[in-house]
């Protein structure tokens, strides 16, 4: 079976969804600053849902990776995935190994 990435930067997305939306509404910035609309919002797991069935009607596997505070292991983003793989762990790995590292 087929399986797939979908990497969703939130902060990138945020960042460009606010530039857009100010754009849209036609406000402006100061000097030198992009215009930005601060009251922008995207509901990132309405998003991650839509991603993951898109993936799925195309017979392809999807993964959710995440840290565990990020989602509901219960809710419809967790449903709509075939597997959850949770990143606390690894992250505090990385974390450990660059320290000892460091400390050579």
């Amino acid at each position: 079976m087929k399986s797939c990435v979908i990497l969703v930067d939130n902060s990138n997305l945020f960042i460009e969804g606010m530039k857009f939306s100010a754009w849209d509404k036609g406000l402006v910035g100061g000097h030198d600053i992009e215009p930005t609309d601060t009251t922008w919002r995207l509901d990132f797991e309405t998003l991650l849902e839509y991603l993951a069935e898109e993936a799925k009607r195309k017979g392809w596997q999807v993964e959710l990776c995440s840290f565990s505070s990020a989602f509901n292991p219960r809710g419809k983003l967790a449903a709509a995935v075939d597997r959850v793989r949770l990143l606390d762990e690894s992250f505090d790995l990385i974390g450990r190994y660059a320290i000892s590292k460091v400390s050579q």
